[in-house]
């Protein structure tokens, strides 16, 4: 049945030119040839989704519902030992690279008013909040329910938008510490309603990443009761 279910497989990639089924034979049957197959194919798939758009034959709403399926094909690509949807960061970063190659596209004029509605989207204030709202999703839909994975996804965006900030490493490094307590707000305040379970490993995430200064039960912090202004 295997045997039966890869010569299935590989038809849809080679002969009926599915990527999906590209990814998938890169993922379960490695070769460097197939992994190269993949990756010119999600090549290919980009370099068409910037022309369609920018041609005016794609809707902003339509080019984002493309662009984050290429950014999963991506990540399955790379990730081989996981899903997609447990790797949000990694998601909304190669969704972001669909984004920028398709305001770079210069194949053909392009209506200003359609680039600046792209531009819109590149702004670093909702690349950011996308990206945040991408791991607030996964997590609140059950993919991210372990701590540690949730620890991983938290640190990994926070560099992203430390790095993003620029400035000088002393800069960076505060603005990451303080996005990782952001980025758990955040998450918190994106709970649905009626979903509990899931507050545990937020709450030891919580915990894991704050100093001890700025932990309730530590001395240096103002609410416990030995601290010098208590």
């Amino acid at each position: 049945m295997q045997i039966v279910a890869q010569l299935g497989l590989i038809f849809r990639a080679t002969v009926l030119n599915q990527l999906s089924a590209k990814v998938q034979l890169a993922r379960c049957h490695y070769s460097p040839a197939r992994f190269t197959a993949a990756l010119t194919g999600i090549n290919n798939r980009e370099v068409q989704l910037a022309a369609r758009f920018n041609g005016g034959r794609l809707s902003l709403d339509q080019l984002q519902r493309q662009a984050r399926e290429l950014a999963r094909q991506d990540v399955l690509l790379y990730e081989i030992d996981t899903q997609a949807d447990s790797r949000p960061t990694e998601l909304a970063s190669a969704f972001h690279r669909v984004l920028v190659r398709t305001h770079l596209h210069t194949d053909r004029p392009v209506d200003p008013a359609v680039k600046q509605q792209l531009k819109g989207l590149l702004a670093p204030d909702h690349v950011r909040n996308q990206a945040r709202l991408m791991l607030a999703d996964a997590f609140w839909a059950g993919h991210l329910s372990e701590p540690l994975e949730l620890r991983r996804q938290v640190m990994k965006q926070a560099h992203n938008e430390a790095i993003a900030a620029q400035g000088s490493q002393a800069d960076r490094d505060l603005v990451e510490h303080s996005a990782v307590q952001e980025i758990l707000s955040f998450i918190t305040a994106q709970q649905p309603d009626g979903i509990e379970a899931l507050r545990m490993p937020l709450q030891r995430t919580l915990q894991s990443l704050q100093l001890p200064s700025e932990r309730p039960d530590h001395p240096d912090h103002p609410d416990h009761p030995d601290h010098p202004r208590g």
